[in-house]
Formats: structure tokens, sequence, C-alpha cells
């Protein structure tokens, strides 16, 4: 799983998936559209490039789904995302998780 946006939003999608066992997923690294965060670590996992790399990131580490973290505009993202897969010919799962709180 690759998560996309390596901010706030991200570091809660991958506490949850580090927590819930029972997602089953295997968080691989982070892409975010912030040059300025390329090549860093978030908590151990690598931010592996921007939106723009994930045809060579989905390639390399085998990547089948990608979560989208952003709060705003995250629908939005999601929609582009899943259009860009369908342009590279990418089967891909796109999803978005949010933060509910009852």
């Amino acid at each position: 799983t690759l998560v996309y946006g390596a901010g706030v939003g991200g570091k809660m999608v991958l506490k949850e998936i580090e927590t819930n066992r029972e997602l089953g997923l295997k968080v691989v690294g982070f892409i975010d559209d912030n040059k300025a965060l390329n090549g860093r670590k978030i908590q151990g996992y690598p931010v592996l490039g921007d939106s723009r790399d994930l045809d060579h990131i989905i390639k390399k580490y085998g990547i089948e789904e990608v979560i989208v973290s952003f709060k705003e505009n995250g629908e939005e993202r999601k929609k582009e995302l899943a259009e860009m897969c369908k342009y590279l010919n990418r089967e891909l799962k796109v999803s978005r998780m949010r933060l509910v709180i009852e």
C-alpha cells in the first residue's frame, strides 16, 4: 500500500494501518507532491516521490493500493488518481481513509 499525502492525514492513515491488522495492509511508503519531502522518511517510511512518479513506484514496489489521505479535496484527488491509473493501464485500488469520531 502507498499513502498519498505525507502530512498529518498521512501519519494518521499510517497509524491506523499499523494498529489495525484486520485491514491486512502493508505500507511501502508515501507519495507527496511537496518536493521538499521527497527522499525523507516519515515515521520510518520513505517518501518515494510525487504523483508524477506513480507509474515507476507501482512497478518497482508492486503497489496494489493507494490510500488518499487528504482532508481537503480528498475525493477530488481520489478521482484524479483513479483516472491516472486508468490512463497508465494499471489495475490499482484507490481509496480514501477518513477519520470518524463518534
